[in-house]
């Protein structure tokens, strides 16, 4: 038997596997493609019981997993890409692979800032690829000029494309609270992501 065949092929199998797993988790028959540019895909889905959509973002990075994951498991490096991010803050880093924080963004004028509790955990999920889960909590105390979030969930799927590339998708759903017009919210979780995504690329990209 041709080991080196086996080794080459391991990232293979675990793309392929993950990609069955991701898409049966995320699996939506309402997913429109709604930007395709640049090497960056996002879609959009009906949230259902909210008048707010979720979204799904997908790219390919070239530059290997290790060097993916140890970049977004750093809270420092957040603002550099993370759209609208203003800080971050009260940060408790429980381990090497989750940490507690609250997120504060400056949502355009006339919008109201608006700030989130964040659990942040990172797991191997097979050889060659990791998930990092970013749940929220609804935050008791209110700071003054800010709106609570209501909800803020996302998964992070990092995959070992092999040839030093990593495949990164991030689906997920915001219920920014307040009073905010669905067809604005909805218009801004297109260029959001793209915009955290596109900002990754530059980064990491070599």
């Amino acid at each position: 038997m041709n080991c080196s065949l086996l080794i080459s092929t391991k990232p293979i199998l675990a793309l392929i596997i993950i990609l069955l797993a991701s898409s049966y988790s995320y699996s939506q028959d309402s997913w429109k493609l709604k930007k395709n540019e640049d090497g960056i895909k996002v879609w959009t889905a009906e949230q259902e019981g909210s008048d707010f959509k979720s979204f799904k973002v997908e790219t390919t990075i070239n530059n290997s997993l290790d060097v993916v994951y140890k970049y977004l498991m750093d809270i420092d490096k957040f603002q550099e890409y993370y759209d609208m991010l203003a800080d971050v803050v009260n940060i408790n880093h429980i381990n090497n692979k989750e940490a507690q924080y609250i997120l504060e963004f400056d949502f355009p004028w006339p919008l109201k800032k608006r700030r989130t509790w964040m659990n942040r955990k990172a797991y191997p999920v097979e050889s060659g690829s990791y998930e990092i889960h970013f749940t929220s909590k609804n935050l008791e105390d209110k700071k003054p000029g800010f709106v609570n979030v209501v909800q803020n969930e996302s998964i992070f799927t990092l995959i070992n494309a092999g040839n030093d590339k990593t495949l990164v998708r991030s689906s997920g759903f915001m219920d920014p609270g307040g009073i905010i017009p669905a067809r604005i919210a909805n218009f801004k979780i297109v260029d959001g992501p793209f915009s955290s995504f596109e900002k990754l690329k530059k980064i990491l990209d070599q």
